[in-house]
Parts: C-alpha cells; structure tokens; sequence
C-alpha cells in the first residue's frame, strides 16, 4: 500500500528535476512511494515556498497538460476560414454550439469545452475552430476504444460558453454516465435547437450538415424486403432535441421521419436537396461499425449509391441481398465510377419532374371522371401552378384523353 512520507531537501530537488524533464506526476510518486495526488499537492507547496520560484501555477498547469495531453494539429483552416468570412464570428459560435449538442459538450463549473469522437477530419475542424476562437485545444486518446477527446479547460472558455447559452441553456444533451438515469437527467435544464430556426437559411444548411455528419449516416433503403435508395439516418437520443433537428431539416427542404431515435428519410426529392446544400462534411468518415465503407468519405458512400440507383433507373429496387448490394457499391466506389453531385442532382431532378406530372396527370383525369371542371378548381384540387396545370390540359387534349367543352372547362372523355 502507498504511504505518505515526509521529504528531505535533496529529495524534493530531484522530484522537481524529474519533473522538469518530463516525467509523469504518477511515475515520481510511485518512485517516492506515495499517491499521484500527494505528489500534486507537494509541487504546489514548492511552488508555494520558492523551489519552483521560475514557475506559476498557471505555467506549472500548462505544462502538465503539455506533457500528458499532445497538442493537436489542425489541418482545416481552409474549412474556418470560409465559414468566418460567409457567417462572422457569430456564425462560428451558432457552429460550436451545434457542435456541442452532438458529441461534445461544455462544462462552465470546470471551465471546458471538447468533444469526443474517431473521425480525425471531424476533430481537426474542431481543433481550428476552437484556435479561431482564441482557445488552446489539446487532444487525449482512450487506447481501448481509440475514441480521440479535443478540448480546451482555460478561463476563456468560460467566455465562449456564455456565448454558447445565449443560443442554447445547457449543452449537456444526455444523462451522466453511470450516475444519472433519464429520469433524473429530465428534471434538468434541457438543451434546444429553436434558436436557430430564425437563422439564415444557408446557416441553417451547414448546421444540419455538421449535425449529420457527427450523428448521421447513408444506408441503402428496405421497401418490402428490397434494397435499392439511398437512405439518410440521423440519430439523436434526446427527445427534444431528435424532434427540433427534424423541423431544421424541413426548413431546408429535407423531409425526415421519425422512428424512435432515429430520422430517416429515401425520399429523393429529400436525398436531392441534401445532396445541393454539400451532404455530409468534407472528409467525414464512416465508423467502425460499418463492415463494408468504415474509413471511407460518407460523401463518397453516398455518390456510390445515387450511382447505383441511377444505374437501375426508374425502379431501383432489387431482390438482391443487401451484403451483395454493399459489395457492389463498394465496388463503384474502389474504381471511382461515381460521378459528380451536379449529375445526381440534375438526373433526379428530372425524374422527380416526370415522376410528379404522371401523378398530376392521373388525379386530373380521376377529377374530371364524374363531371366537368373549370381549370381554377383543378388547380386547387391538384396543387400545382397554374401553368403546370395549363401544360397538363393541353397534352391530354393532345393525346385526346379530355375535351374542352367551354373557356376554361374541360370533361374527361368516354
């Protein structure tokens, strides 16, 4: 069992030089025989009487930081740069608030901000925006899970975090580990996303796509025991946050549903206007849980699969086993047979279009079964614009499907 002892002169001496050179706080102390906290306390008390007369407090902390947690580098000022100059400052504190309600979180009491996760990319943004915002970032690794932790504890901290709880009351978006359960969590002042509703739209864009990126992913889609869309999941287990980031993403045009902690969407109309705002951020990678694409760009995962939805036209859907789907695609992202996201956009555009005026042409028709109708009542009934509807008319007098009996009246035709 470790004891405590008192020290001599010429041993506190080598303590410090040890110290000095790098050694760990808990290797001295197991070489004196005492605890990692006794031998913390002695140093403040070198400090205190002058052995360590060179160094503050503060300067001792930093360099035990420096020592046990690496100083990370960032390789995406290029990402910050451009966000700063579409958005300000403020823009970038709305992009660390959202950052925090994913896998981070920030801790006023103990002054830090960080974030958890394996995506290297994903940590160096992190990394360069936390530097953009004058805080110094350091980075731990958890060796059994290779879970990678950027953060800053430092009295600025305490300033970006009032910035952080003028958008959000808390960032602490799930209970504590091992100490709380959700009931208990519930009890306390919850987090929220409705701030940002008000936002620009294009803000509203890169924050979803940063929300998905840490919590979202690209699968293929089942319909009735066939693979064959794309399908957007985004996971979140708070229950009010899970339904705020479904209402951000409807006011960008991406319609999401909800299923227990999931969102979900194969609606390529969605899919489509996910791939305008950018998909997923750049260099944000598949996990290792995915057997198939971990390591790979979800951008890429993403591109493979409109691909191979494009190769099986209008009907997409296959009977073929969704390992041998994954293979395929896999297939198409090795050899690069993707193309680029203005293809995808432009080809399902079109067949969203061609897609609707069928389903316009067959409600017009079942509208004007029964009896005739102006053109006015058509257009409220089918929800089209009034050209849309005009365009429709003329080509199914065309193809002599109706008949125009009067100005602005048409009759279906036997």
């Amino acid at each position: 069992m470790k004891r405590q002892i008192n020290f001599t002169s010429e041993e506190m001496l080598n303590q410090i030089a040890l110290y000095d050179i790098g050694v760990p706080t808990y290797t001295i102390a197991a070489l004196y025989k005492t605890c990692g906290v006794t031998m913390w306390k002695r140093f403040k008390e070198y400090e205190k009487f002058g052995l360590m007369r060179n160094k503050t407090r503060s300067e001792t902390v930093s360099k035990t930081l420096s020592r046990k947690r690496k100083i990370p580098i960032g390789n995406k000022k290029h990402i910050i740069e451009n966000w700063k100059n579409k958005f300000g400052r403020e823009g970038l504190i709305d992009i660390l608030a959202i950052t925090l309600l994913t896998d981070g979180e920030g801790n006023y009491k103990y002054k830090t901000i960080g974030l958890a996760n394996t995506d290297i990319d994903l940590l160096e943004i992190f990394v360069n925006l936390l530097e953009e915002l004058n805080l110094n970032p350091r980075i731990k690794v958890d060796k059994r899970t290779n879970v990678k932790t950027v953060f800053s504890r430092q009295n600025k901290a305490r300033e970006i975090l009032k910035e952080v709880y003028k958008r959000t009351p808390t960032t602490k978006h799930q209970p504590q580990r091992g100490k709380q359960s959700w009931q208990q969590y519930s009890k306390e002042t919850q987090p929220t996303l409705s701030p940002f509703y008000g936002k620009p739209t294009e803000l509203i864009k890169l924050l979803f796509r940063i929300g998905i990126s840490f919590e979202g992913c690209v699968v293929m889609s089942k319909t009735k025991k066939r693979y064959g869309r794309p399908l957007l999941q985004f996971t979140c287990f708070h229950p009010i946050l899970i339904k705020e980031w479904q209402n951000l993403a409807e006011i960008i045009g991406i319609k999401m549903i909800k299923n227990g902690n999931v969102l979900h969407t194969n609606n390529f109309k969605s899919v489509t206007n996910f791939l305008k705002i950018g998909g997923f951020i750049e260099g944000s990678k598949a996990g290792g849980n995915s057997r198939y694409f971990k390591g790979i760009e979800k951008n890429k995962i993403f591109l493979a699969m409109l691909e191979y939805s494009h190769r099986k036209g209008n009907d997409p859907y296959t009977e073929k086993s969704l390992p041998t789907i994954n293979k395929e695609v896999r297939k198409i992202i090795d050899n690069k047979e993707f193309n680029t996201p203005n293809f995808y956009i432009k080809y399902f555009s079109n067949l969203l279009k061609k897609y609707s005026g069928n389903l316009s042409k067959a409600k017009i028709l079942k509208l004007l079964e029964n009896k005739p109708a102006r053109v006015k009542e058509i257009i409220k009934k089918v929800n089209m614009s009034e050209s849309g509807v005009h365009s429709i008319l003329k080509e199914l007098c065309n193809n002599e499907k109706i008949t125009k009996v009067s100005y602005g009246v048409y009759t279906k035709n036997d």
